[in-house]
């Protein structure tokens, strides 16, 4: 009678055992995964500054050795924020596009809030030059024969980068 009471309390406290060790792998699981996305938002930090309108107006910053740095050269009120957004490509094109008529094509860039840093395009796999109207917010790339030759399909890659190392990328094509 003894005994099957002994053994009743031991498989309630093997499975009690089981339930608490699998909750803490759970925990630890989660705890992890945050650790991951803290770090990945850590390379995303900006300083950021509230203009008179409430809004954040972001600024160049780095995070290392636990801190984050950059250069303001306003006074007022100051924090960090993380930039997770992409910036944003719009070609004036339509993908596959006749553009034998034209001298250019145009690309319509912007970011939402630490501002777009660099920019690279390439034509068939070979670096083009593009022009930055930041006026309009435009990126123009004017045709070159010589360079990437006429009366075929032509392969275009627009990469933008923002001020958090967000990017985006345009792939499409055009004949010419």
């Amino acid at each position: 009678m003894e005994l099957n009471k002994q053994k009743k309390k031991l498989v309630t406290a093997v499975k009690g055992h089981k339930l608490l060790k699998d909750k803490r792998d759970e925990l630890m699981r989660q705890f992890l995964e945050r650790i991951r996305e803290n770090k990945e938002l850590r390379e995303r930090v900006v300083i950021a500054r509230l203009t008179d309108k409430g809004r954040l107006a972001a600024a160049p910053a780095k995070y290392a050795d636990g801190a984050v740095t950059g250069r303001a050269s306003l006074f007022g009120i100051w924090c960090a924020a993380a930039d997770t957004v992409n910036p944003t490509v719009t070609p004036s094109f339509r993908s596959g596009t006749d553009m034998s008529g034209e001298r250019r094509i145009g690309f319509r860039i912007s970011d939402d809030f630490s501002g777009v840093a660099s920019y690279s395009a390439t034509v068939d796999g070979e670096w083009v030059m593009l022009e930055h109207d930041t006026v309009h917010g435009m990126l123009y790339h004017y045709f070159d024969d010589e360079v990437c030759g006429t009366g075929r399909r032509h392969e275009v890659e627009l990469r933008v980068t923002d001020g958090a190392g967000n990017t985006a990328v345009y792939r499409g094509s055009y004949y010419r």
